[in-house]
């Protein structure tokens, strides 16, 4: 299971209903779609910090706003914490869930970004 696999999980497993990878199609709203922007490895210790933008997508700011703040609470809280084969250290939230914006379809959608710090269990 890749990090982005086990973040949605960890939604999932918190009751957050509809979460992606990637992307999604704009018909399924509600939704949330995580996607990994950025990644680096350290080469010579099993370290790695992976940058992740959470997207949701609703048809009232209400929903879109509760599901955001969800989703932002559970990734606040898994530092020091396993999750599929890392060790998580910590999570680095860069902003608070905030508005962006409507979409075509006049969908609400909220956005946040964060850097997970963990170590990857050695082979």
């Amino acid at each position: 299971m890749t990090l982005l696999e086990a973040l949605r999980q960890t939604l999932v497993d918190q009751n957050v209903q509809s979460v992606y990878l990637l992307s999604v199609s704009p018909e399924i709203c509600p939704a949330v779609v995580l996607r990994s922007y950025a990644s680096r490895s350290e080469i010579d210790i099993p370290i790695g910090r992976q940058s992740i933008q959470c997207f949701i997508r609703a048809t009232s700011f209400p929903e879109s706003e509760q599901i955001a703040w969800k989703c932002f609470k559970t990734f606040a809280d898994l530092h020091h914490s396993n999750l599929a084969d890392r060790f998580i250290y910590s999570v680095i939230l860069h902003q608070e869930p905030f508005y962006l914006e409507k979409d075509e379809r006049n969908q609400y959608l909220h956005i946040f970004n964060f850097d997970v710090l963990c170590r990857h269990k050695e082979v």
